[in-house]
């Protein structure tokens, strides 16, 4: 690779490093052409980024950047998933993946700005999204609701039941005067 394309590649690395809302370092160790074109079909169906980039112009594309604490994390072949509009989702994705293949293990990531090593970054992973959360919120608001409506619909059951006992024990006395 000649300078002027290391200093275009180190340039637009230094443009994701600064706009994703997520990116993930993977090791990629392991995986057969097959596979990584199956991975990467994935990561496109989900509007994800995946490329393999050489640590040394890595380490050049975060200088002036505050990622200082990813220096460690550039050893070995490393892949570079990332998202511009869902920080967790490439980690999602990575998680099925892995779940299938037990290949592409997350060195680290850096999540909205912040750099989380491999165990932090699984942790956040699992957690879930935004719109089940919002599920479980709706469904937890809405589950006082529901007894309420329960209890009520029992309340008018049990007095037209009462109602009921009543008319018919009137019927049984007004017949038995005549």
């Amino acid at each position: 690779m000649i300078r002027e394309d290391k200093e275009k590649v180190v340039e637009e690395l230094n443009k994701l490093f600064s706009e994703a809302k997520g990116i993930y370092l993977t090791d990629f160790t392991g995986i057969n052409v097959e596979t990584i074109n199956e991975l990467r079909r994935q990561f496109r169906k989900e509007n994800i980024d995946y490329r393999v980039v050489k640590n040394t112009l890595t380490r050049l594309s975060i200088q002036g950047l505050p990622l200082g604490d990813l220096q460690p994390y550039l050893i070995g072949p490393t892949g570079l998933v990332t998202s511009f509009e869902n920080a967790l989702l490439p980690g999602k994705v990575i998680e099925n993946f892995q779940k299938k293949t037990e290949l592409l293990p997350i060195k680290a990531a850096i999540i909205d700005g912040t750099v989380y090593d491999r165990s932090a970054t699984e942790k956040i992973i699992k957690l879930p999204s935004r719109d089940e959360l919002v599920a479980k919120l709706l469904g937890s608001l809405n589950s006082p609701l529901a007894g309420i409506v329960i209890v009520l619909g029992g309340v008018l059951r049990n007095l037209v039941g009462v109602l009921d006992a009543i008319r018919n024990q009137k019927e049984k006395t007004e017949k038995e005067k005549k």
